[in-house]
């Protein structure tokens, strides 16, 4: 999850000035509790299940839930920061 914020915090550091350019006609400003969660919610809950659930397994389907799920918040992020 570290790994996750610190690339994410450098990649949108990293652009600040070519964004500003950018003509967006979505929401203006910086993401609301909503976002995160619809965002980040389906990961922390897989996470949440396996370890009181079925932790004894990495190859659970909790954890695999867990590791799509961020992996696909890791994509959103980072596509719209690149």
């Amino acid at each position: 999850m570290l790994a996750f914020f610190i690339s994410s915090i450098a990649l949108s550091r990293a652009g600040k000035k070519r964004k500003r350019a950018l003509v967006d006609i979505g929401k203006a400003g910086a993401r609301d509790a909503w976002q995160v969660l619809a965002n980040g919610g389906v990961a922390s809950v897989a996470l949440l299940a396996w370890m009181f659930l079925d932790h004894n397994s990495s190859a659970s389907a909790w954890f695999v839930a867990f590791a799509g799920a961020y992996a696909a918040a890791t994509a959103d992020t980072w596509g719209t920061e690149i």
